[in-house]
């Protein structure tokens, strides 16, 4: 497994000279979080495309959205 430190050098490596804290501090955010999702997966804790929408229907009904699903597709 890759060390917290290896990543964030990796990212700062593939970042652009003049880039900004704010940006650096997402970039490492949106890896971590997708390295964490990836490992919910493979552990199988996942949940299938279609219970997702179906989720994301009843939710996005319960704000009022009329035709969610055409929003999920």
């Amino acid at each position: 497994m890759e060390s917290a430190k290896s990543i964030a050098n990796r990212i700062v490596e593939n970042l652009p000279e003049d880039v900004t804290l704010e940006r650096l501090l997402y970039r490492i955010y949106v890896d971590a979080n997708a390295t964490l999702g990836l490992a919910e997966i493979d552990a199988g804790m996942g949940i299938p495309n279609d219970q997702m929408i179906a989720e994301m229907d009843e939710w996005l009904k319960s704000y009022g959205c009329q035709d969610t699903v055409a929003i999920c597709k």
